[in-house]
Parts: structure tokens; C-alpha cells; sequence
């Protein structure tokens, strides 16, 4: 039991710097929680080894876009 949680915690500290949206949430808590359904995408669980780092991350102002995440926040800038 202890070397499963060390393996979870070492999956959540690598995914510490991952973008990520609020729509992959229930993915992350299925994942975190070992279960496995028809909703369940690995590639939306922040922690999996598959998560998708370019899905885009649209950014909504009421129901309008108002563009990308990205692009506004600055993360596309290099340091």
C-alpha cells in the first residue's frame, strides 16, 4: 500500500507544471480514485502518463470565447 502511494504522489509531483483546465477534472478524479469507466480518458487525467499537453484551452467570458488560455495568460512567451 505505502509503494502505491509513493508511486501516486511521484505521478502528481511530475504533473505539477502540466497545463490543464478545469473540463479534465472529473478525468483526474477518476484516475486518482483507480476508476475505470465509459467517461474515463486517459488522455484528460492530468496524472496519466498520456495526458495531452497541446489540447487547447479555450477561455470563456459567459458563454462567449474570449480566446485562448495560452495567448492570454502569457504561457507562450519564452523566458
Amino acid at each position: 500500500v505505502q509503494e502505491q502511494l509513493r508511486q501516486e504522489v511521484a505521478r502528481v509531483a511530475g504533473a505539477l507544471d502540466r497545463p490543464f483546465s478545469a473540463d479534465d477534472l472529473s478525468h483526474l478524479l477518476l484516475d486518482l480514485a483507480g476508476i475505470r469507466c465509459r467517461w474515463y480518458d486517459p488522455a484528460r487525467s492530468l496524472i496519466g502518463e498520456r495526458f495531452d499537453t497541446t489540447r487547447p484551452r479555450p477561455l470563456l467570458m459567459g458563454f462567449e470565447p474570449a480566446g485562448n488560455y495560452e495567448t492570454i495568460i502569457g504561457r507562450d512567451r519564452k523566458q
